[in-house]
């Protein structure tokens, strides 16, 4: 998990309780993506759960900055739509059937369909569930 603060406590001293509830609503964010991200996502490294970021930038008020760093945050998030890949460098492309590797065999291919993925919208469900949770309170 990565987790990162920046802020001018000098800028900032006349609004600490602007910047605990904002620290407070950044864990409600995360703990729920992390939920939400249990739920919808099967399989998988983890490394999309432990990506999970917030930064609270000094101003007046503070602003607060919440997603996801992994490098296919957006195509979780956002969804895509079916697609061919086709090598770039390579003369074919190869993976492993069943996919993972383990005791697959070793398939070469000149393209790959690749079918359309539904979005997931994590990181706006989770900040949804969050102001509603601490709303409730």
């Amino acid at each position: 998990m990565s987790i990162r603060f920046e802020i001018n406590t000098g800028d900032l001293k006349r609004n600490q309780g602007v910047i605990e509830w904002y620290q407070l609503f950044a864990r409600e964010c995360l703990r729920e993506a992390q939920l939400i991200a249990s739920q919808r996502i099967k399989g998988g490294t983890g490394a999309y759960e432990r990506s999970f970021t917030f930064e609270l930038k000094p101003g007046n008020p503070p602003s607060l900055r919440f997603g996801n760093t992994a490098g296919h945050a957006i195509y979780l998030e956002e969804g895509t739509v079916a697609h061919t890949i086709v090598p770039k460098d390579k003369k074919a492309l190869r993976w492993f059937s069943p996919p993972g590797g383990g005791e697959g065999a070793a398939v070469f291919s000149m393209k790959a369909p690749i079918p359309a993925m539904p979005a997931k919208h994590i990181v706006r469900d989770a900040v949804t569930a969050a102001g509603d949770r601490l709303r409730a309170t």
